[in-house]
């Protein structure tokens, strides 16, 4: 049976299994418009909105109209909800931003934060990397298993892959029987050990996916809301856009790494930050590029040195009998979530989310 999480107050409660969750509605004590969620919901849900939870709310209802009427007067009227002032937005509305209101948070899970004016708040390596290293502790085991679940999806889709293109005649040894020339053969060996064009589509596709997903679940965590391993497959309807946005990225940074390396970093880190931004603004991709733009406005050189900070605890990991990566892989994966959400709110950010309340 599902868990639940539910808001009242402005506060989130749970998890609760659906029977608490229905008492709580049909005795009145928990508004139908209050917020529910549960795993495999993409967004929290008026309750009233839910169908699984509609026979709790037309019991609500039935006693709310005798209770008018007269004909059960040993029914006691609920407690009315506390009334919320129209800038006390509820922060558990919705696990991602809206982009009709770009400057409130209130489906972030950061509370009522605003965004900070780009590079007046410069970004502190240390903290970002302290509230990440926090983060993975806390949850590391459920970051296990999705980072398990991911590698065998993916694992799966690239040996599936792998057979199809045996079966059409395009594994290595087909291709070096082509020609005669030992250096070509050894460029179109590269090439070949990559897949055929339709395997890269179909594995980059899985990959867009599995990656916003993961986005998804790093978001969550940062924020403070809750997750599951459903949100892994929370995004296919933004897969084919990251998919060309990534296509773009990887041709600016190499062409800018063509030209010189200077401006192909340049452009990395300019520009690094359109996945969070897909996924948490629901943008389009060049949307999403202008916003990264943005954001990191007087922040890349900060940005490089958390980069380059990240690939060495990758390689630490490494080192460690490669056990080590088990943590420094979602480690690394939130710290920089974590600095994209640094980006937009400033020092805040890193805050727990009861801090932050409190604060406001």
């Amino acid at each position: 049976m599902s868990m639940w999480y539910y808001t009242r107050d402005g506060q989130q409660n749970g998890p609760i299994s659906e029977v608490e969750l229905k008492g709580l509605v049909a005795s009145g004590r928990l508004p139908d418009t209050s917020l529910a969620w549960a795993e495999g919901m993409t967004d929290w849900q008026p309750i009233s909105s839910i169908p699984a939870l509609a026979p709790a709310v037309a019991a609500t209802s039935a006693t709310m109209a005798d209770v008018t009427s007269g004909t059960s007067p040993n029914v006691p009227a609920p407690s009315p909800a506390p009334a919320q002032s129209e800038g006390n937005l509820n922060p558990y509305s919705a696990p991602a931003s809206d982009m009709s209101q770009p400057d409130s948070v209130s489906q972030t899970g950061m509370g009522e934060l605003e965004e900070i004016i780009p590079g007046s708040h410069p970004l502190d390596i240390g903290a970002c990397i302290s509230r990440a290293f926090e983060l993975t502790k806390r949850h590391f085991g459920i970051l296990l298993v999705i980072g398990i679940v991911m590698i065998a999806i993916s694992g799966a889709a690239s040996l599936i892959m792998g057979l199809i293109d045996d079966a059409l005649g395009w594994s290595q040894a087909d291709v070096q029987s082509i020609t005669g020339n030992s250096d070509a053969d050894e460029v179109i060996s590269g090439i070949s050990d990559q897949g055929s064009i339709l395997n890269r589509i179909v594995c980059g596709l899985v990959d867009a996916f599995l990656g916003l997903g993961i986005t998804r679940i790093g978001l969550n965590v940062v924020s403070g809301q809750p997750f599951t391993i459903g949100l892994l497959f929370s995004q296919g309807g933004k897969t084919i856009r990251a998919f060309v946005a990534k296509f773009l990225y990887g041709l600016m940074v190499g062409f800018g790494l063509l030209l010189l390396i200077f401006p192909g970093i340049y452009l990395a880190l300019r520009y690094s930050q359109f996945e969070n931004a897909i996924v948490d603004k629901d943008m389009g991709i060049f949307d999403a590029f202008s916003y990264s733009s943005r954001i990191t406005a007087e922040n890349k050189l900060p940005l490089a040195g958390l980069y380059i900070l990240c690939f060495l605890i990758l390689i630490a990991g490494a080192i460690a009998l490669l056990v080590g990566l088990l943590f420094a892989i979602p480690l690394t994966t939130l710290a920089s979530i974590v600095t994209y959400r640094w980006l937009q709110y400033g020092a805040a950010s890193v805050q727990e989310q009861q801090e932050r309340l409190k604060e406001h």
